[in-house]
């Protein structure tokens, strides 16, 4: 599959057409070492955000999430 660099092409991207969209939601979390914060804060506003860009979703269940961490981690002592 060849892959481009889609930089400043983000709005030829269709949900329809190409199967993904690109979304600028201007999220500010950052406590991603914090399960329950994950579960609390982001994962509800990834939801929000799925929900406002799929035309006709009208729920959204986040059921599996993972952080991918450094190694070695700043979390992790």
């Amino acid at each position: 599959i060849p892959l481009h660099d889609l930089r400043n092409e983000e709005v030829s991207c269709t949900l329809d057409e190409h199967g993904f969209k690109f979304i600028r939601h201007g999220q500010t979390f950052e406590e991603f070492g914090n399960g329950e914060l994950i579960e609390k804060e982001y994962i509800p506003q990834v939801e929000n955000v799925i929900l406002d860009n799929v035309p006709g979703a009208e729920r959204v269940f986040v059921f599996d999430w993972r952080v991918r961490l450094p190694w070695p981690s700043p979390w992790l002592d």
